[in-house]
């Protein structure tokens, strides 16, 4: 039970197990909650809702066994580091043409809470500008140079610097309107998540090797993005951190049972594919090569080459991919907007365009006929 001194609705409880690394998440029905199935171990209890939260309770689970606990709230600390919350208009003052260019240019794609959590000079926001007009590569910009006049991009970046400079303040746009939460329905509901180990001291993202490597947009962190299932059960998560690596999350003890650095460990990846043999494909984002890791084995196995002709001389970057029932191997160029096919039989790689320039092919699919279907 979780009670209040004033009224709240589809509180959040949470039970976390420090020694697993494992976090679930349900949520409360007219004050009341239940979770399911939780690992035997040690968890630390705690309930927010909105502006309410609780103390931490601890309390040990046992196999096959249950365990009772009340949660109380109370009045949520106040944090001096939280960021400001402000109306959409106070953060983006309208009436201004570069209102109108952030809107077209920058909020579309990023959301509305991007540029206030930025406190950049002028020449952060040039280079910010430069890289997402590719740096002089069109094949490699998101925004191409007829979307950004010379005028335009003076309004822009003042706009942003006066806005969104050194001395701005951050901020995230306020909720003006709450979405409406079932909690007879969303109580059923159980959420499990389960952290990637942390790398000590001179291993994995704290290894010397590593030292000076392009630490790219992840920092030291760990950054997993996507998963498959072997035949066991087990899930192989990438992780874009540095070193790149492919992970072993065993379900069956919530343990993670293994890192596999990748080849080219600096290269970049992002997602995976396993085939019928267990054997998981992983194309190195901005390498030459798409690799193969043998689950049984546990080794990295063959190398095959993503555009071995050239087709595309330009930047390359491979993002989705995926394997048919023939297993010819499809991937994508989301930069260098190109698809890249390894015949099975032959072990050749082809390498076509979309018909759409520029187009940033991003997930790809295949039907029961393996005809592979493209997102631009």
């Amino acid at each position: 039970t979780v009670t209040s001194p004033s009224e709240f609705k589809a509180a959040k409880v949470y039970f976390r197990n420090p020694d697993k690394r494992i976090l679930y998440m349900v949520y409360t029905n007219a004050g009341k909650f239940q979770v399911m199935n939780l690992r035997p171990g040690n968890y630390e209890v705690s309930v927010q809702a909105k502006g309410l939260e609780s103390d931490v309770q601890k309390i040990e689970v046992k196999a096959g066994g249950k365990a009772t606990v009340n949660l109380s709230l109370h009045e949520a600390a106040k944090d001096s580091n939280t960021v400001q919350m402000l109306p959409y208009d106070d953060i983006y003052p309208k009436g201004t043409e570069g209102r109108q260019i952030v809107e077209r240019l920058c909020v579309r794609c990023h959301g509305p809470n991007f540029l206030p959590s930025r406190q950049w000079s002028v020449d952060q926001w040039n280079g910010a500008i430069d890289f997402m007009l590719g740096n002089g590569n069109p094949q490699g910009a998101q925004m191409q140079p007829g979307d950004l006049t010379k005028e335009q991009r003076e309004v822009l970046v003042k706009y942003l610097v006066e806005n969104f400079g050194t001395a701005s303040q951050l901020r995230a746009v306020k909720f003006q309107r709450e979405m409406p939460v079932d909690e007879t329905k969303i109580s059923k509901a159980e959420y499990i998540e389960y952290y990637l180990p942390p790398d000590g001291p001179g291993v994995g993202g704290n290894a010397p090797e590593y030292a000076s490597a392009p630490s790219g947009p992840f920092g030291k962190r760990r950054v997993d993005q996507d998963i498959v299932f072997d035949k066991q059960g087990n899930v192989w998560v990438t992780d874009r951190g540095i070193p790149n690596r492919i992970a072993r999350l065993d379900t069956r003890t919530g343990d993670y049972s293994g890192d596999f650095v990748t080849p080219l460990p600096t290269k970049g990846i992002h997602d995976l594919m396993i085939d019928n043999d267990g054997m998981i494909w992983v194309p190195e984002a901005s390498g030459p090569n798409v690799d193969v890791f043998d689950t049984n084995t546990l080794n990295w196995v063959a190398a095959y080459p993503k555009d071995p002709d050239h087709v595309i001389s330009e930047l390359k970057e491979s993002q989705s991919i995926v394997i048919d029932s023939k297993h010819n191997v499809y991937m994508n160029f989301i930069v260098g907007n190109g698809m890249s096919r390894i015949d099975w039989q032959t072990k050749k790689t082809t390498v076509t365009r979309p018909p759409t320039p520029n187009s940033f092919p991003y997930g790809v699919v295949k039907d029961s006929s393996d005809n592979i279907w493209i997102a631009e």
